[in-house]
C-alpha cells in the first residue's frame, strides 16, 4: 500500500510537471516569440543596409613594423625581409578577403628600427621607451 502510494505521489508529481509550458532554458514562449520577431527585423535591417552585408571586397588592415636590435647595432631583422613575409602573410589570408598594409609610425616613419638596449627588461627607463613607442 505504501508503495503504491509513493509511485502515485510520483506519477502525480510527474503530470503536473510535464504541463509546464517553459522550456529547459527558462524562456517562455511568449518571450520566444517577441525575440523571434525582433530577430526577423534585424535581419531584415542588415540586409537594407548595402555597406554591412557587402562583404564581396577586401578587408584592409593596416599593419606597421618595429625593428628592433640588441644594444650594437645589430640582429635586427631586414627590410626586404619583413616586405617578403608581409606578402606571403597577404597570401595566406587572401582566400578570407584580408588584406595587409603598411602605414606610417606617426613619429619613427615607415619602419620604427628601435636599438633595444640588453637590459631592456631591468631597466625602468627603456622600459618605459619601449612601452611609449607602442
Amino acid at each position: 500500500m505504501r508503495i503504491g502510494l509513493i509511485f502515485l505521489g510520483f506519477f502525480a508529481f510527474s503530470m503536473a510537471m510535464a504541463q509546464d509550458s517553459r522550456h529547459v532554458c527558462g524562456v517562455s514562449a511568449a518571450d520566444q516569440l517577441t525575440y523571434n520577431e525582433r530577430l526577423v527585423q534585424n535581419l531584415a535591417t542588415v540586409t537594407a543596409n548595402e555597406s554591412v552585408s557587402d562583404r564581396s571586397g577586401a578587408q584592409y588592415v593596416p599593419i606597421y613594423f618595429h625593428l628592433v636590435a640588441n644594444s650594437s647595432g645589430t640582429g635586427r631583422v631586414r627590410e626586404s625581409r619583413v616586405l617578403e613575409q608581409l606578402c606571403a602573410l597577404n597570401a595566406a589570408y587572401e582566400p578570407v578577403g584580408i588584406q595587409f598594409y603598411m602605414v606610417s609610425h606617426p613619429t619613427f616613419g615607415l619602419f620604427d628600427k628601435t636599438i633595444n638596449n640588453d637590459n631592456v627588461y631591468y631597466n625602468q627607463d627603456n622600459t618605459f621607451l619601449m612601452q611609449a613607442k607602442k
